[in-house]
């Protein structure tokens, strides 16, 4: 299995937004809204709730879990979010805890450490089966490129727009067309089982 290392340079401004976006999804969590539910914390929780702040360059704070949760419960669900989602990404970065209830500091490191792994994909103009690789970590995580390269480039705003409008117009279509290609078509499914076949082996 092929895995291809590249860098990247964060700038603080992205740690900020990363760490925004991974404490937003953390608070939509099955898992921790039950702890919300049990302790009678208001629903849904949302992340204007908590202070988010930089103290320097690498370090990020939140803080405010005390006034939603007194016993620590929230704080201990959130900090194990955010902590397997930095993980996943394969984003180096030191969390301190803190004793009291009320805090999270995160450190992370200037150099993501950009992980490419190679995939198989159908090609939908031959119906063959090709190798593509799908991006981990960074500003395209989870995204299927045939350019490892691509993975560090910035995303292309107007493509997104463009993508964005298209999918609300044929939405309905798009997905009957998909399930019917996932179902029916012999190549999509040899592409699906062999990367489910990578994934186990590599364990991401």
């Amino acid at each position: 299995i092929n895995t291809l290392n590249t860098h990247m340079k964060l700038t603080p401004k992205n740690k900020l937004s990363l760490v925004t976006n991974i404490l937003s999804a953390a608070l939509k969590s099955p898992s921790v809204v039950q702890v919300g539910t049990r302790k009678n914390v208001p629903l849904p929780i949302s992340d204007k709730q908590l202070n988010i702040e930089m103290l320097d360059d690498n370090k990020i704070k939140i803080s405010g879990f005390a006034l939603l949760d007194k016993s620590g419960d929230l704080k201990s669900a959130v900090l194990l979010y955010i902590t397997t989602a930095l993980k996943k990404r394969n984003i180096p970065a030191k969390i301190d805890p803190i004793e009291n209830v009320d805090e999270i500091v995160i450190d992370i490191d200037d150099i993501l450490n950009e992980v490419a792994v190679r995939i198989f994909k159908r090609d939908p103009k031959t119906n063959k089966i090709k190798t593509a690789f799908k991006c981990i970590g960074g500003l395209k995580d989870g995204r299927r490129v045939s350019n490892p390269d691509e993975c560090l480039s910035k995303p292309d705003i107007q493509k997104r727009i463009r993508a964005a409008i298209n999918s609300r117009k044929k939405r309905s279509t798009m997905k009957m067309k998909r399930k019917i290609t996932q179902k029916t078509n012999l190549m999509s499914r040899r592409a699906k089982n062999a990367n489910k076949r990578l994934k186990k082996a590599r364990g991401i």
